[in-house]
């Protein structure tokens, strides 16, 4: 089904600007500080920083489609490869994962020295469903420990989800299994357009049964509480699955458009204005209800975006391939899964050590070097070594 393959250097880059929006979001009032004078500018920056939640579905999408651009999706289909595909993405995510939870529980066991409770984690219920990836099916779980693993638990699902449905909503468009019966674009495009409604139905189920309203971003976002219902919309992983499904299907679009094609190497004409659009919703997410903007309002510009960078092209997607830009686009899953556990040690260390409070613009470059450095050297001698090693001895045992 995939034939020979193309490195896509680009998406690697893209990824670091997506795990830095989370981070930045996570850290939005000491960054907010640096862009005070300007107030127009204040003001569109701290729409970005409000909404750097949506920057996950992103992740989902281009995680569906990397997948299956890399794999054979029928081979997986028909049982084929499916314990190496397993161990590849079990080596690849969990050392990280587990790492950040491990540099949590000291600061677990401070809190219960010191007599205070830990309620910030869940306790030891919310530990084994942390470390067994299941938290984001209990919606009450979904944030404990370190919170951004609620979109690996997802991930996990989606890797579950891969072998058994991957080939069907790949052959999308298509009447039968014949790599010779093309989809067309109006077939692919219905199918996409289907995705995405499907992605849609539950969040503004929740809006139109005024489960939840309209109103301004930042008091959106802490009135809709992540226990319950509402927190079962934003995490929970079959509710999510359309948009990984979105990138099974845009790697199916990327390869159903031929070398010769006119927007090989002219990506521009569609990662611009697919930047440009999400910027725009962004920047006026105040005026839109939230959980849409969480779930998958975004999903055709951030597939826009990665088609585009996927095809190449342009001063921007040179940029992103390049070799500072790889690596740090590959250091950005351990950005992204320890930038929690290193923000805690930080405080920590800024409040008891410096008397220093944990934000303004010092606090946030302090941060910002910190999680940066560790990202990049836990990639380096950590992440990446236990992936290739945990691969080397799991596979020997097949």
């Amino acid at each position: 089904m995939n034939g020979t393959r193309r490195l896509l250097p680009a998406l690697t880059g893209m990824r670091f600007f997506l795990a830095f929006w989370v981070v930045a979001y996570h850290q939005e009032r000491a960054v907010e500080g640096l862009f005070q004078p300007a107030s127009w500018l204040s003001d569109a920056i701290r729409s970005l920083l409000h909404t750097g939640y949506s920057a996950v579905g992103a992740f989902f999408i281009l995680s569906g489609f990397v997948l299956s651009y890399n794999y054979d999706l029928e081979a997986l289909r028909a049982g084929l490869g499916r314990r190496r595909f397993a161990v590849a993405r079990f080596s690849r995510i969990y050392p990280a994962y587990l790492a950040g939870i491990v540099m949590l529980l000291p600061l677990a066991a401070y809190r219960l020295a010191i007599g205070l409770s830990i309620d910030s984690t869940g306790g030891l219920l919310s530990l084994i469903l942390n470390l067994s990836l299941l938290q984001a099916w209990m919606p009450t779980a979904a944030l404990t420990w370190n919170y951004p693993g609620w979109s690996l638990s997802d991930e996990a699902f989606f890797y579950a989800m891969l072998p058994l449905i991957g080939a069907y909503v790949y052959r999308a468009g298509r009447f039968s299994r014949s790599p010779e019966d093309h989809a067309s674009a109006g077939r692919l495009g219905a199918a996409a357009l289907g995705l995405w409604l499907c992605s849609l139905a539950v969040p503004l189920y929740t809006v139109f049964a005024h489960v939840h309203g309209f109103g301004d971003i930042k008091a959106t976002t802490s009135e809709f509480q992540d226990g319950g219902w509402p927190g079962l919309v934003r995490y929970n992983p079959l509710l999510r699955l359309p948009e990984f499904c979105m990138g099974i299907l845009l790697a199916r679009i990327y390869r159903s458009i031929p070398g010769e094609h006119w927007l090989q190497n002219r990506g521009t004409w569609l990662y611009l204005p697919g930047i440009a659009c999400g910027l725009l919703l962004l920047m006026n997410a105040g005026r839109i209800p939230y959980p849409p903007v969480h779930n998958g309002l975004l999903a055709p510009v951030f597939s826009l975006a990665i088609l585009g960078f996927a095809l190449g092209g342009g001063y921007l997607a040179r940029l992103l391939s390049t070799p500072v830009l790889v690596f740090l686009g590959n250091a950005s899953y351990s950005m992204y899964i320890l930038h929690a556990p290193v923000s805690a040690w930080l405080k920590l260390v800024f409040t008891r050590a410096f008397l220093l409070p944990a934000d303004g613009v010092g606090w946030f470059c302090c941060y910002l070097a910190t999680v940066s450095a560790a990202a990049c050297i836990f990639y380096r001698f950590v992440e990446e070594p236990m992936h290739q090693w945990l691969k080397r001895r799991l596979n020997a045992k097949a």
